[in-house]
């Protein structure tokens, strides 16, 4: 344990909350919760020399610091009242008001008897249960709401009647909270194992969803055309549960890249979300623009025409909000705008070598993540032609994921000229018809109709002299 040799700091110092929590639930534990007396600065000091890493602010209202070190995380927190019974009183959830004496803890003889306890604490551990301390509690901190969902989903308990009735009435006040903490509470609530959407209902039938995505509410009752069975929003959560099915066990011709699939989705971005948590957000939301295009047509059927491009523009601001980073937000708009891509391509089969490198050259490092996206997506359908649908998808995402995890010539095709080089030969000033050249050349190559840079200049001074020729391909 990273406190594990830590000289005693003396007075009113508590390990308090999850870390409790989680050993008497044998889960492993990597978070530790400190309460000690204002000002926090003497123990923050200690644990900083102790550690060897530097902390940093978490939370301005509370004064709490952070120290990241060796998988672990420390909070230092001010008590909360004038004893740590008060403390506790002030805390979230039952479950998380515990505290034993620091002191007792580096003894490394802590007993059962030692932990002080809300008087519902350890029988909701036992039973399972979310309740909350007191009715104040939301009222102190409204992130607590969004990190109720995160600690049922996390340790699969079931929130009590009075729990779920105070998320609803103090959703909107998830707002007051800083976008940071939000986004931290999703990216984690996103990275468990499994992700219970039937909790993730609750969220959206008590308001809490909708604060965080408001255009997402009108998925609810969207009804779709003869390629869905359901409206949009249980479209999704269909979705959602077709990936972690996914997740679990990938289709017969997709089992021998399933390394490849694991290890992309556990890489994190830079801003440290998980891309696991950002494809399951991107599934949440992908459909997110259906209602806003939504149109019957004189034929009966009803269309949804770029309602990819419309699901970005409506919650981009919600990302900017939510402090996502650049890569992330990056992410999270292809994953949306592209999840047509593979169920327009899988018409064709084989896919031409020049619609694998387009796939590839458009999702990135979100090609993988993209496949699982789309395949739980068209299991989620289950309209008239879906099983035919189904494999066509599998075929055609087999394919891609062949030459992505295989890094054949047709995923990452050589450059045969560089920009400079096409600008001399085609007497080009710097801008986009210069990328568009470049793309048609590496697409040929992909194709394999040039191999070397004279077939190149070949290739696109031919190109540059056909002016009906479109350079956009994509």
């Amino acid at each position: 344990m990273l406190l594990a040799g830590l000289p005693d700091p003396g007075g009113e110092c508590w390990v308090v909350g999850g870390a409790l929590r989680d050993a008497w639930l044998g889960r492993p534990v990597h978070d530790i919760d400190l309460a000690v007396p204002d000002p926090i600065s003497p123990v923050v000091e200690l644990l900083e020399r102790h550690t060897g890493h530097n902390a940093h602010t978490v939370n301005q209202k509370f004064a709490s610091a952070r120290i990241v070190a060796n998988d672990y995380e420390i909070d230092v927190t001010p008590l909360n009242g004038d004893s740590i019974e008060a403390d506790l009183r002030r805390r979230d959830y039952c479950i998380n008001a515990l505290a034993v004496p620091l002191s007792v803890v580096l003894s490394g003889n802590a007993q059962p008897r030692d932990v002080i306890a809300d008087p519902n604490a350890l029988d909701d551990l036992e039973a399972g249960r979310l309740r909350l301390v007191s009715a104040a509690a939301l009222t102190d901190d409204p992130l607590r709401v969004l990190r109720g969902f995160r600690l049922a989903a996390q340790l699969q308990m079931e929130p009590d009647n009075a729990c779920r009735e105070a998320w609803r009435v103090h959703a909107a006040d998830l707002r007051k909270t800083s976008g940071e903490r939000q986004r931290e509470e999703l990216v984690r609530w996103f990275s468990l194992g499994q992700l219970d959407t039937g909790l993730l209902q609750i969220c959206a039938d008590a308001g809490v969803l909708w604060q965080l995505f408001p255009a997402l509410s009108d998925s609810v009752g969207c009804t779709q055309n003869h390629y869905h069975h359901l409206d949009v929003w249980d479209h999704t959560l269909l979705a959602l549960r077709q990936l972690d099915g996914l997740l679990e066990q990938l289709p017969g011709p997709l089992v021998e890249f399933t390394g490849a699939f694991s290890q992309a989705m556990a890489m994190q971005l830079d801003g440290g979300a998980s891309v696991l948590a950002l494809t399951r957000l991107s599934l949440l939301l992908h459909d997110v623009g259906k209602p806003a295009t939504r149109r019957d047509e004189a034929n009966g059927y009803v269309s949804f025409i770029g309602h990819q491009k419309v699901g970005v523009e409506l919650v981009e601001e919600d990302f900017r909000r939510l402090r996502f980073s650049s890569a992330e937000q990056d992410f999270l708009h292809r994953m949306i705008h592209e999840h047509l891509r593979l169920g327009f391509y899988s018409d064709n089969d084989p896919l031409p070598a020049k619609l694998i490198y387009r796939f590839i050259r458009t999702l990135g490092n979100a090609t993988l993540p993209q496949l699982l996206h789309s395949l739980a997506d068209c299991a989620a359908a289950l309209g008239s032609d879906s099983e035919e649908s189904i494999q066509r998808h599998i075929s055609a995402a087999r394919q891609v994921a062949d030459n992505y995890v295989n890094d054949s010539h047709v995923a990452r095709p050589p450059v045969l000229l560089n920009g400079e080089e096409i600008m001399r030969l085609l007497s080009l000033r710097p801008g986009p018809a210069v990328g568009r050249y470049k793309r048609a050349m590496l697409e040929a190559t992909a194709e394999g109709w040039i191999s070397s840079p004279q077939d190149a200049r070949e290739f696109l001074a031919g190109l540059a002299g056909d002016t009906g020729r479109e350079l956009n391909g994509g």
